[in-house]
C-alpha cells in the first residue's frame, strides 16, 4: 500500500509540474531511478522499492514521449556502484565477500576529465 502511495506521489508531482513547465514554455524533469529496477544484487534484496523504481523509469519514458511536444525535456538518472580511485583495490577485496556487484561482476569506473 505504502509503495503505490509513491508511484501516485511520483505521478501527480509530475503532473503538476508539467502543467506549469507547460504554461511557462518547457522545462526539465528529471527523476531519481535505481539500478535495482534494472538489475537485481542478492546481497541488497529491494523488491518492493525495486518495483517502484521501475514503474518510476516507464512513466519517465512515456512522459518524455508525451511531452517533448510541449519542450519539456524528462530523464532519469540510476546510480549504480561505482569504484572510485581512491578506494584502490579496495572494492577488489571486499566484493566477493559481500556480492553486492551485478553477476557479470562488473561495476562503473570513475576517471578525472580534464
Amino acid at each position: 500500500m505504502v509503495k503505490m502511495k509513491k508511484c501516485k506521489a511520483f505521478f501527480f508531482a509530475t503532473q503538476a509540474v508539467a502543467k506549469v513547465m507547460k504554461a511557462n514554455g518547457g522545462g526539465s524533469i528529471v527523476n531519481i531511478g535505481s539500478i535495482w529496477a534494472w538489475q537485481a544484487i542478492k546481497a541488497t534484496p529491494s523488491s518492493a522499492s525495486s518495483m517502484v523504481k521501475a514503474g518510476l523509469q516507464s512513466l519517465t519514458q512515456h512522459l518524455a514521449m508525451g511531452l517533448a511536444d510541449f519542450n519539456i525535456s524528462v530523464n532519469a538518472v540510476s546510480p549504480a556502484v561505482l569504484v572510485p580511485p581512491i578506494y584502490g583495490s579496495l572494492i577488489d577485496r571486499v566484493a566477493p565477500r559481500v556480492n553486492f556487484l551485478p553477476p557479470d561482476r562488473k561495476s562503473g569506473q570513475t576517471r578525472r576529465h580534464s
